[in-house]
Parts: structure tokens; C-alpha cells; sequence
């Protein structure tokens, strides 16, 4: 239930970027893993929706992706929120 609780809270945004979950401290579920809330979100419906596997490439992909007037908006726990200061900072020297 709180798998499609999860795969449904997206349908209003354009297009999810998910990076990989970790666990933080604890040991990891194996019923918690990005490549299944990737597979929820497609059979839920949501037509665009992007893994970046490597935390590297996150960057990367975003400068292409992103256009003009987009919104990027990071969700999670730990350290995500970087993506989005490193976004501004890239997006400003351009």
C-alpha cells in the first residue's frame, strides 16, 4: 500500500529524476530500492521518469534536461539537497 502511495505522489510533476536510496545507519530493505519505485512510477502511469544511477552523472544530466522556467525541486533525506546547490552554481557560471 505504501509502495503505490509512493509511485502515485509523482503524477502531477513532469518528469521524476530518482537517484539511488541508501540506507543511513541502518540496515538496507530489500524492498526499498530505487529501481522498484522506477518500475512503480512507470505502471502508475507517470509517462516521463528518469534513474540516474551514478550521483555523478546527476549534474550532467540536469544541465541537459532542464530548460528555461523549469523548476527543479530536490526531495529526500541525507545530502540531495547539494544537487540542487550544485545546479544553481552551474547554472550561474553559464
Amino acid at each position: 500500500l505504501l509502495q503505490q502511495a509512493v509511485c502515485t505522489a509523482f503524477h502531477d510533476a513532469d518528469a521524476p529524476v530518482l537517484l539511488d536510496i541508501y540506507a543511513a545507519g541502518e540496515t538496507p530493505l530489500p524492498a526499498v530500492r530505487t529501481s522498484l519505485r522506477y518500475e512503480g512510477l512507470i505502471s502508475q502511469g507517470q509517462r516521463e521518469v528518469y534513474y540516474v544511477r551514478e550521483r555523478t552523472a546527476v549534474l550532467p544530466f540536469l544541465q541537459r534536461a532542464l530548460r528555461p522556467n523549469d523548476i527543479l525541486l530536490t526531495l529526500g533525506a541525507g545530502d540531495v539537497w547539494q544537487v540542487g546547490e550544485a545546479f544553481l552554481q552551474v547554472a550561474g557560471e553559464a
